[in-house]
């Protein structure tokens, strides 16, 4: 098992501000614009959190309107800007109006504070076209009252609970964040934007069709964490903190353009190394399957993770000694970060194995059950 120098006693000389945090409210306020020969009435977005966003535009033109087409694109981590058009149905002419709703409930929900910008496109019958300005949308959760701090690496909103409550969390993160680099030698790229919400319903309320369990959310493309953390729930708060920076912090590093994705095991593995020691119920279960001969394949545990407890149990914590072993007996922070760049730079992920460490997955796997099985831990 890993041993960590004394890093936990380092004063952590972080930068925290206490800042009031009013997440923006939907707005009914109207704006009326001239556009080179088209009078254009915008409507403000009305964001129904976590639900939808409904947009509305009226337009009057010297000719008839025969086209509108919204356009949007997403503050998000990408390798390039994506933008999205739509075409509501309207009633051409010369005074016409349109809208569109984005219904989350179809295409899959957006994190809270997530951020777009936006535009409409107008035409007419004699060809003359007219962009309205570029306006931005913040999608937030206004059903609660969000207070904000802001550290190094991350701002975190918090809404139940005092400032020691939130400050304690701020601390498991930087944490976190510090011995990530250590060990692994990845770091953020961005700033990370943390929400808690009160417990694990209200978190859940603010997901759309969560699983029951859902305790914890990182959305990577966003940037984004959402947790449902009570105060009686601080000690498994701060572990999941860890867990989901971990996520964010190695989908930072492993960006690329060519639809390439970590093997779950590689991903969850950081992301429960970065939580610590492995968990007494977790050794158990890896002891356990050790002793039966039942260990998982390298290969089945590159893809999805069984639903059943007992089987994701014994996944998670095979994947944590995966990471664990690499760290301790393959070249350690170096080849691992050497990986995590042979992923980000194009190469999957068997190819990226075989190039640091010189090995196939059956060859990681007979060599990891090896090693276990001669008693390693």
């Amino acid at each position: 098992m890993r041993t960590r120098e004394l890093i936990l006693a380092i004063v952590l000389l972080v930068s925290i501000v206490f800042v009031p945090c009013a997440r923006s409210e939907t707005s009914t306020k109207k704006e009326t614009i001239e556009l080179s020969g088209f009078t254009v009435t915008l409507s403000a977005p009305q964001v129904n959190f976590p639900d939808s966003i409904e947009f509305k535009i009226e337009a009057e033109g010297s000719a008839e309107i025969v086209d509108i087409t919204l356009q949007y694109q997403m503050d998000k981590l990408s390798v390039l800007p994506v933008t999205s058009v739509v075409f509501p149905e309207f009633d051409p002419g010369q005074k016409v109006s349109a809208e569109w709703k984005w219904d989350m409930t179809q295409t899959g929900g957006l994190p809270p504070g997530a951020d777009l910008s936006y535009w409409w496109s107008i035409e007419d019958a004699y060809g003359r076209e007219v962009d309205t300005p570029v306006r931005t949308l913040s999608f937030d959760d206004g059903r609660h009252e969000w207070r904000e701090i802001q550290s190094t690496n991350f701002n975190l909103y918090w809404y139940k609970g005092d400032s020691h409550f939130a400050q304690q969390l701020v601390d498991a993160g930087e944490e976190a964040l510090i011995l990530l680099e250590y060990d692994i030698g990845a770091k953020p790229e961005q700033i990370i934007e943390v929400y808690i919400y009160g417990d694990t319903e209200a978190l859940q309320g603010s997901l759309i069709y969560p699983q029951e369990w859902t305790g914890g959310v990182a959305f990577t493309e966003y940037g984004t964490i959402a947790l449902g953390i009570s105060a009686r729930q601080l000690g498994w708060g701060e572990e999941a903190m860890a867990h989901e920076m971990a996520h964010l912090v190695v989908h930072q590093v492993t960006l690329n353009g060519y639809g390439i994705v970590l093997p779950t095991w590689l991903d969850e593995g950081l992301a429960m190394y970065a939580e610590g020691e492995l968990s007494s119920d977790l050794t158990s279960a890896l002891s356990s399957a050790v002793e039966r001969g039942r260990l998982d394949s390298v290969q089945s545990l590159s893809s999805s993770f069984p639903a059943d407890t007992a089987g994701a149990t014994l996944a998670y914590a095979e994947s944590y000694s995966l990471v664990d072993y690499l760290l301790d007996h393959k070249g350690g922070r170096e080849n691992m970060l050497e990986l995590l760049g042979a992923i980000r730079d194009g190469s999957g992920y068997e190819e990226a194995l075989q190039e640091v460490y010189g090995l196939s997955i059956s060859q990681l796997d007979s060599q990891w059950k090896q090693y276990l099985t001669a008693g390693g831990a």
